[in-house]
């Protein structure tokens, strides 16, 4: 059957059209028809799609481009650009694909603090039966405390890094500026999306990283430089800056600390290079307490001098009536502890032994058992030697320090892993 066409409007000459031609046509039409129904429904869903919008602080970065990590300032800088909203992590959750289903968030409130949580819709579908569950906890200030041109990105990459399954690792956060909280956010979402991508495949090399991470926002009068700038030995402020890291770490461990976890593992905002080995060889180790040796930069001294073998000056009785009428009148001048015969941590390292028992441990990475944390082995905000009934405290032991006091008084001991090298900026 033959059918007419005209080609424009001024030419009604009909031209002649064969069936191939015909045929050939009505399947161009149909397949066009189709696409429009496709496409209408897809725009159908994206409208429909619940959003959050989290103002101005979130508007579209490029997460882990070199712009954003050219200097902190320029970082900065980039975070408070405004433009569109980027649309994709501003979405409540989110399908990558993977088992153990869909990542979901939470927002709670509780007294002073705000607590973000995003984790896998059923969590222990994806642990790892025959592995240790472990907690790694991070203290951090604001942007600053990240140190260097380092982000949250490059931390959860270091992270990533460890040859612990995933799946038996939780995050968790503590952090004191709110801007810095909320730009957490936006970066583990956009984290958790680029690197999840990827089909579930073997148990301990999967695509699948951190099931659950807890970012707690709690401000305490930390000041910007405290948990950035080098560590300030033995000086009569130090006792105030290791007070409210203290606080901020027993916090952090009290709210996220859930039953399944064997051990916690803090670490530092500003440590940048980690062996991939060492969460393993301090489960493996068995020691209730256990830090590393901490550099400052790769060929750098000993950062971390918190970590000693030894014994300490000890107050006289006109040094502790002084330091005494200091706290209550602030008058005076005040005692600061110090070594009296120690070994750092780089001295023990020319034995050769895989861990040596030690007095006390720094904080910049440190590995405690769970069920020594949950019998009260925790960080004392206050010098907890030489506290007496009436007095204000004591006149040492304070964080970390006291952490081993505590510990040894209920029968556990603190060791370092002298050979075990990590990088602090």
């Amino acid at each position: 059957m033959a059918r007419y066409r005209y080609p424009d409007h001024h030419h009604r000459t009909p031209t002649l059209l064969s069936n191939d031609r015909v045929r050939s046509l009505a399947k161009t039409t149909l397949g066009l028809c189709v696409a429009l129904v496709v496409l209408t429904s897809f725009s159908f869903v994206r409208r429909s799609a619940p959003s959050v919008d989290y103002g101005p602080r979130h508007r579209a970065v490029e997460v882990g481009t070199r712009e954003t990590r050219e200097t902190g300032r320029g970082r900065q800088q980039q975070r408070g650009t405004e433009g569109e909203t980027n649309e994709e992590l501003s979405v409540g959750g989110f399908g990558v694909g993977v088992l153990g289903g869909s990542y979901v968030e939470e927002s709670v409130d509780f007294g002073d603090a705000q607590m973000w949580v995003i984790g896998l819709e059923d969590v222990e579908s994806v642990r790892i039966r025959d592995e240790k569950v472990v907690l790694v906890a991070t203290v951090v200030k604001d942007g600053a405390s990240w140190g260097g041109n380092w982000m949250m990105e490059d931390h959860l990459d270091m992270l990533a890094g460890f040859d612990h399954p995933r799946e038996n690792l939780d995050l968790s956060f503590l952090v004191s500026d709110e801007t810095e909280f909320e730009w957490m956010k936006v970066s583990t979402r956009a984290w958790l999306r680029e690197r999840n991508i990827g089909t579930y495949s073997q148990p301990s090399h999967s695509h699948l990283l951190f099931p659950h991470i807890s970012i707690l926002y709690r401000r305490f009068p930390i000041p910007s430089s405290s948990l950035t700038s080098p560590v300030p030995q033995f000086r009569n402020d130090d006792r105030d800056r290791r007070s409210r890291i203290a606080r901020s770490r027993n916090y952090l461990l009290s709210t996220t600390l859930s039953p399944d976890h064997a051990g916690v593992l803090w670490i530092d905002a500003d440590i940048h290079r980690m062996p991939s080995t060492l969460l393993t060889k301090m489960l493996g180790s068995d020691r209730d307490i256990v830090t590393p040796l901490c550099t400052r930069g790769d060929d750098g001294p000993s950062y971390d001098l918190n970590a000693w073998s030894g014994t300490r000056r000890s107050p006289t009785v006109d040094d502790l009536r002084e330091t005494r009428t200091r706290m209550t009148t602030g008058e005076g001048r005040v005692w600061v502890p110090g070594p009296e015969t120690v070994m750092f941590v780089e001295e023990l390292a020319k034995y050769g032994q895989e861990t040596e028992l030690v007095d006390s441990v720094g904080g910049t990475v440190l590995f405690v058992k769970a069920d020594v944390h949950r019998q009260g082995v925790l960080f004392p905000p206050f010098y907890a030697i030489g506290t007496e009934w009436d007095a204000v405290e004591g006149w040492d032991g304070i964080e970390t320090e006291g952490l081993c006091y505590v510990a040894r008084t209920l029968g556990y001991r603190c060791w370092a892993m002298p050979l075990e090298i990590v990088v602090h900026v």
